[in-house]
């Protein structure tokens, strides 16, 4: 077996037990939401310690082209891993950020679960920009007051 057949072996049975810790998560009862957060930070760090990963096997993971993994690294959907999280022992090549590559698999197999197939580039983009926003301290107050009616109406000027 080469050392990509390893590589890619590995990151997919690390990525299959990490689905199946969130799907046990997910379908743990509402009772049980410390048990369920435990799982998920436990997968969470399951994935942040796993080594960069190749173009290659990042195509394998999202069921798509080596070139379209490439090209959504480009647009900035995929991330190139962080110089200290690869290996000294590793070639300088382009490998991927697992993170961010558990992030975006999620978003396209929610996707692809809904039916789309196509211009997923762009579908992937909005949500990771819609995610981001969603993200930020100042929305989450704001969501916050919302939900608890603390809101101010402003009626235009007659």
């Amino acid at each position: 077996m080469t050392t990509l057949e390893r590589e890619k072996q590995a990151a997919l049975t690390v990525f299959g037990e990490v689905e199946e810790l969130e799907e046990i998560a997910g379908s743990l009862p509402p009772g049980q939401q410390e048990q369920s957060d435990r799982l998920t930070e436990l997968a969470s760090r399951k994935v942040a310690s796993m080594p960069p990963l190749r173009p290659g096997i990042v195509a394998a993971l999202l069921k798509l082209s080596e070139p379209t993994v490439r090209a959504w690294l480009r647009d900035g959907i995929l991330k190139e891993a962080s110089p200290a999280s690869s290996e000294a022992s590793v070639p300088a090549t382009t490998r991927l950020d697992p993170v961010r590559v558990h992030q975006v698999l999620h978003l396209v197999n929610d996707l692809r679960a809904r039916g789309k197939k196509r211009h997923l580039v762009d579908l992937v983009w909005a949500r990771l920009q819609d995610e981001a926003v969603l993200e930020r301290e100042d929305m989450r107050q704001s969501l916050e007051q919302f939900r608890s009616g603390d809101t101010i109406v402003l009626r235009p000027r007659k």
